[in-house]
């Protein structure tokens, strides 16, 4: 994920303004050296270059959440360790015993293209499904989160998270609404934050 930071200059601060084709000062070539304009309006564009886009503070983040080196962060190598994380998770989810049983005799997943052969949990699994749908102890429940049925009488929903699912939130929130803001700006979050570990009082 990466972010532009080559901005057009105004014609008010006397600085040279951008071809409106390339972003490149008309008094200057391509790759910077002094040359007629003419010779590159209209030319493909070449890929950024580091000098000219900056990371997103999610690309950090990502690489060390994969495991991934972040100067071999590529569509190939995140999808190679998804796919890995995608066993460990199914292996981890067989630990909870609606998993184990809704999952029973099914091939398991190797690849992200393997998840179309497995059965979705939909929204009466998630009403009914209680305690079972855990793979940790009931004490190792620090939140839930009770979903009311919009429109209808039925029985909420209830999810469950645990202290490092909390964290986990809380960490990615952080690093995300960096992409978005900077020291000194003001948030107006629109969300309830009055229970801890509520939205509004995560973010």
């Amino acid at each position: 994920m990466t972010r532009h930071t080559m901005s057009p200059a105004s014609s008010e601060d006397g600085a040279v303004a951008p071809c409106p084709a390339c972003a490149v000062p008309t008094e200057y070539g391509e790759h910077g050296e002094q040359e007629s304009h003419g010779a590159h309006v209209g030319a493909p564009r070449s890929a950024p270059t580091a000098r000219d886009v900056a990371r997103s503070p999610l690309d950090s983040w990502l690489a060390a959440r994969l495991s991934i080196h972040l100067d071999a962060l590529s569509p190939a190598t995140v999808r190679a360790r998804q796919d890995h994380l995608l066993r460990e998770a199914v292996r981890r989810a067989l630990d909870a015993p609606f998993y184990r049983a809704r999952l029973a005799g099914l091939p398991l997943p190797r690849t992200l293209d393997d998840l179309a052969g497995l059965p979705f949990t939909i929204p009466d699994d998630l009403r009914e499904g209680g305690d079972a749908l855990l793979r940790v102890a009931d004490d190792a429940v620090a939140r839930i989160v009770t979903l009311p049925t919009s429109g209808s009488t039925g029985a909420p929903k209830r999810l469950r998270f645990s202290d490092a699912d909390i964290e986990r939130t809380v960490d990615f929130f952080a690093v995300g609404m960096a992409t978005l803001c900077r020291p000194g700006d003001v948030v107006a979050i629109f969300m309830p934050g009055q229970r801890p570990g509520s939205v509004g009082d995560l973010l």
